[in-house]
């Protein structure tokens, strides 16, 4: 199946904390590049370009992208409720962008249930649509990105709400499609959580091994001190700060 995708705007890679969602502060990185798509293709083509056309609906995208990117979360909320309003067509059309934004919004305001709720229902409509998986070759360059952000969206919202496995299976899904160092490392934390050191170990030095630079995280030290007290060193954890045990 072909979709239509059009890339609108991606969220740069950033980490939160939370302590009271996640055991000892576990950051969560999230990069999520999102855009419109449909099923009816000629549909959707049309209203992207005359929305895209329009000077007000591009200003609203732009200002919604830069707004999350500096996590000026309450002008980021502002310009998305403003251009739905203006431009009802994304929201009968394209409810599925505005979900991934609203999702977005969610998790930087620490309101992990409903960031959830938005990232789920997106992909709740990705799985009707490929009821047998999603599949690399299923999709364009640009409806794999919009897929993979999304599962790892949820997966990094299932993370701060503690839900482990769910959050590796996304991860995983994401990580078929789109093969990023930052889920690998994500992919580590979780499943330190769920004790499996052996498979953590794996995957952070897979993600040394993709970019050395994502394992120079601030929660580097805690990970090599859990790996060094299974008698586990990682790569990434052999230039790392000594660690006390």
């Amino acid at each position: 199946m072909k979709l239509l995708f059009t890339l609108m705007f991606a969220v740069l890679p950033a980490a939160a904390n939370d302590g009271k969602a996640v055991a000892q502060n576990v950051p969560v990185p999230v990069e999520i590049e999102v855009g419109n798509f449909e099923a009816d293709v000629e549909d959707t083509w049309g209203i992207l370009r005359k929305l895209m056309g329009q000077s007000r609906a591009k200003t609203y995208i732009g200002k919604v992208t830069e707004d999350l990117r500096k996590r000026d979360l309450k002008s980021a909320q502002t310009n998305l409720d403003t251009m739905v309003k203006e431009f009802p067509e994304l929201k009968e059309t394209q409810g599925h962008v505005i979900q991934v934004y609203q999702g977005q919004i969610s998790f930087w305001n620490r309101d992990y249930k409903s960031a959830y709720k938005s990232f789920n229902g997106v992909v709740l409509y990705i799985e009707r649509l490929f009821p047998k998986g999603v599949k690399p070759e299923d999709l364009d360059d640009g409806d794999r990105d919009f897929v993979a952000g999304t599962y790892f969206g949820r997966g990094a919202t299932e993370i701060q709400l503690r839900k482990y496995e769910w959050a590796v299976a996304d991860i995983d899904k994401a990580f078929a499609l789109i093969p990023k160092a930052y889920m690998q490392l994500n992919k580590c934390r979780a499943l330190l959580q769920l004790k499996r050191f052996g498979d953590a170990a794996a995957a952070y030095e897979l993600t040394y091994k993709m970019d050395p630079k994502t394992t120079e995280s601030e929660d580097k030290n805690r990970i090599c001190e859990k790996f060094a007290k299974n008698g586990l060193q990682p790569k990434p954890c052999e230039k790392s700060e000594k660690v006390v045990l």
